[in-house]
């Protein structure tokens, strides 16, 4: 296995596409709402990993800062769980959201030394709508092959502030992928099954 296979499938693996750790953002497409805030979003993480692991439940509580100011994880937790969040009651909505976030928040912090050091050359944005624009970008790592990355933003309807709602690596979206291992899950379990499940690997992330 080549190493920018290790590496995308250790991308592929972090729901929120914590790639972006430890990156520099540049390219004259930067200036877009978009693009400044995947740029604000890289500063904000490269700060984070300087906090040492002794801070382990400070640099905890900053990835969870972050993934809030930056990612619309109440509409990522709802797309990943597909149609099974039409047919759950609204306590089962709730267990699963907190799950969802306390999972995310795990992987990314769990990840933070392991895609530090690279750069991400904003390439181009393309508005798909009014309220809908895609960052495509270049990730590169010294002796590695580069990967193309493309996010997908979506503005909120309280502010218009674009947030992160997908994250594709090399054209596989990271929350797709999510999306089937969930679904196996609920499939075999119901959704108790599932945050019974995702409950277990944030304890044992802990």
């Amino acid at each position: 296995m080549t190493s920018s296979t290790k590496l995308r499938r250790g991308l592929i693996g972090l729901v929120s596409g914590a790639f972006v750790l430890a990156c520099s953002v540049a390219g004259t497409a930067a200036e877009h709402p978009a693009a400044l805030s995947l740029s604000n979003l890289v500063a904000d993480v490269t700060a984070l990993t300087a906090v040492p692991e002794e801070r382990r439940a400070d640099r905890t509580e900053a990835v969870r800062r972050i993934l809030h100011e930056y990612f619309n994880l109440p509409l990522i937790g709802r797309a990943v769980l597909g149609r099974h969040w039409r047919s759950i009651t609204d306590a089962q909505k709730d267990a699963y959201q907190h799950a969802f976030e306390e999972h995310t928040v795990q992987l990314v912090d769990g990840q933070l030394e392991r895609i530090s050091g690279g750069s991400l050359a904003v390439l181009r944005t393309v508005s798909r709508n009014d309220r809908e624009t895609f960052v495509y970008t270049r990730f590169q790592r010294d002796g590695e092959g580069p990967l193309e990355v493309r996010w997908r933003f979506r503005n909120r309807k309280e502010d218009g502030a674009p947030r992160i709602v997908d994250v594709a690596v090399e054209g596989v979206s990271l929350f797709a992928t999510k999306r089937q291992e969930f679904a196996a899950i609920v499939e075999a379990a119901g959704i108790d099954g599932l945050v019974e499940a995702l409950q277990a690997m944030n304890e044992a992330s802990l």
